[in-house]
């Protein structure tokens, strides 16, 4: 999801689509209680509605607004619906996340620390969209911890980022991610 994420402030994402300007750059919250994909809010930051799950879809103006690129092409519902469950853990913590053991090493990024400016090999986590991007759009952040190990993504921005105890059994969602390693 940070890759996405990131692709979405470039000129190939929503920021470099000219049908937008200022403030509205940034991607449209989906706040359908509902969790119905493709939805676009009123505003960034509307609250949670049922009114806007039939009205904002994906092919109206509100609805690609909601889109990493602006337009119907783009990957939604990655500002506001469910948390996105994201394989990012502290310390190889299983927790509660319905796992017996923590899978391979290679299909998860693993911190090692609870600081988000140590936390890769005692450093900034560069291209993970989690400490460098602090702060943008003010979308919340919170970084892992002994207690709440896994990462999540996506509650109400683009760039926000959570803790979570890997509950296999709470409500959110998770999307599949192909990223080449080298």
């Amino acid at each position: 999801m940070g890759a996405v994420a990131y692709l979405s402030q470039s000129k190939y994402g929503k920021y470099g689509n000219v049908k937008y300007e200022g403030a509205n750059k940034e991607v449209v919250i989906n706040n359908c209680s509902n969790y119905i994909t493709g939805i676009g809010g009123d505003t960034v930051s509307a609250g949670s509605s049922t009114t806007t799950c039939t009205a904002n879809t994906y092919e109206t103006e509100k609805g690609r607004a909601a889109s990493t690129t602006g337009n119907i092409t783009g990957v939604y519902d990655m500002s506001g619906g469910a948390w996105e469950c994201v394989m990012g853990n502290y310390n190889n913590k299983v927790s509660s996340s319905g796992f017996s053991s923590m899978p391979e090493a290679k299909y998860y990024d693993f911190y090692e620390t609870t600081s988000p400016t140590t936390a890769c090999d005692g450093g900034i986590c560069y291209g993970h969209a989690l400490s460098e991007i602090q702060g943008w759009y003010n979308d919340y952040q919170n970084f892992v911890s002994e207690s709440i190990p896994w990462f999540v993504r996506g509650g109400k921005g683009v760039f926000e980022s959570g803790n979570h105890v890997g509950d296999a059994n709470a409500t959110g969602t998770s999307r599949a991610v192909c990223v080449p390693r080298a």
